[in-house]
């Protein structure tokens, strides 16, 4: 007959322990925790402190650890924008309640410990509109943004994403896919529509991608991610753009017999209709507009030019769901690229 091996004993003090610049104390909250995998690399969670008895700290968090495992515990310093890293081993971890537990994590203070001089998201500024009605996914953005200089704001529809971006233009747009009824180029090209010219984030689903056709600054984000993954897209994201030389947009028709001359008539076409389409929109001619956009929309990809059509779809819904100033970012994408049809 086997044992059961005991529960660790946690200890009880009260005490706290100051290295360096940071103080851990009993009561802090929401403090990074990262934990080894057995093949290499980390997950990250948050942790609880609950005590401080030298070098041992017991933290209270989701997930059981298993004993010697590796774990770095990430502490703020006091009054800067810096964390300073400590490394630590599981010496004992016991169920608390459903799935929380309490582990101790013996610290190594001989030489562990490192400043992180990374850029802080606090340093981040600006108005941001998040686009998502999953619970889960809005509360871990909002938990990891709410210390930054951001300002949030929420859209759990395609009705309040058109109001806000009408009310007020943000600096930034986060885009979750998984918005639902609206799949997630139907919700760019939306974004796009409502007048946005600025940067969007957009968070993925594992295997999913942002067309190349959606206009402007877009930047991808896979979920699940992880805290600093998520500033590294933001930083990317708000990034001042320096301009780049576009390439040519070849058809997809070129390969095929007589293709060439029917391109060379297209595309001469289509910028003659652009003209058109600029001179309705001046004269406040949306029923003219409308059309005109609606043909280029349907002749883009039957001549091999779907990024052409799914600029003109964008402008096309704003034409026929809004009554308010077209938005000269959409006139500008679609120039741009009938100037690099070939």
């Amino acid at each position: 007959m086997t044992s059961k091996a005991p529960s660790p004993t946690l200890p009880e003090s009260e005490c706290s322990l100051q290295v360096g610049g940071a103080r851990i104390t009993p009561g802090m909250r929401d403090v990074p925790l990262e934990v080894e995998h057995p093949g290499g690399g980390y997950s990250r969670r948050v942790a609880r402190i609950i005590s401080v008895t030298g070098r041992d700290v017991v933290l209270s968090h989701r997930g059981y650890l298993h004993q010697d495992t590796l774990c770095r515990l990430i502490v703020p310093l006091d009054g800067e924008a810096e964390h300073i890293t400590l490394t630590g081993r599981v010496a004992g971890c016991r169920h608390q309640s459903r799935d929380m537990h309490q582990t101790v994590v013996h610290l190594d203070l001989d030489g562990s410990a490192h400043i992180d001089h990374s850029t802080e998201p606090s340093q981040l500024v600006g108005q941001v509109l998040i686009i998502g009605d999953q619970e889960l996914i809005l509360r871990i953005l909002r938990h990891h943004l709410g210390s930054t200089g951001l300002k949030l704001r929420t859209a759990t529809n395609i009705n309040q994403v058109t109001d806000h971006l009408h009310d007020q233009a943000v600096d930034l747009v986060i885009c979750d896919d998984q918005l639902t009824h609206c799949g997630n180029v139907d919700l760019l090209a939306a974004v796009r529509a409502a007048g946005h010219t600025g940067p969007i984030l957009a968070l993925v689903g594992a295997g999913r991608s942002v067309p190349p056709s959606i206009p402007g600054s877009v930047t991808s984000l896979v979920k699940p991610f992880e805290r600093d993954e998520l500033f590294r897209a933001l930083e990317t994201a708000m990034a001042p753009s320096s301009p780049k030389v576009a390439d040519p947009i070849k058809s997809t028709l070129t390969h095929q017999p007589g293709s060439k001359a029917l391109l060379d008539w297209y595309v001469p076409q289509v910028k003659q209709i652009l003209r058109s389409l600029e001179q309705a929109i001046e004269q406040n001619d949306i029923k003219a507009a409308t059309w005109l956009c609606k043909g280029i929309l349907e002749t883009g990809a039957c001549f091999g030019y779907p990024c052409l059509s799914d600029a003109a779809r964008a402008l096309h819904q704003h034409l026929t769901a809004s009554s308010g100033p077209v938005p000269r970012q959409l006139l500008e994408t679609l120039n741009g690229l009938c100037g690099r049809l070939c």
